[in-house]
């Protein structure tokens, strides 16, 4: 026996929340998108790194930066590396 898939109900209006941009005094970014209807936080963080940040004479000093801060985390017993 298979249940028969409900219809699609009427469309609703919908406005976008308008986007705000802030500077901290660390110089950080945000974009900031309130929406008070829903006690959400979701947080990206992105960060220049990798070769594209090797200063010139010293290409490849990325990776070992890397390999400096390497972090192993543990959680439930699935390694992260």
């Amino acid at each position: 026996m298979t249940a028969d898939r409900p219809l699609p109900g009427e469309s609703r209006p919908y406005a976008f929340p308008r986007f705000e941009r802030r500077t901290l005094s660390n110089g950080l970014g945000l974009v900031i998108a309130p929406l008070p209807k829903l006690p959400v936080v979701t947080l990206l963080a992105l960060a220049d790194a990798g070769a594209v940040t090797d200063r010139p004479g010293e290409e490849g000093l990325a990776v070992l930066r890397r390999r400096k801060r390497h972090v192993r985390i543990v959680s439930r017993g699935v390694v992260y590396e």
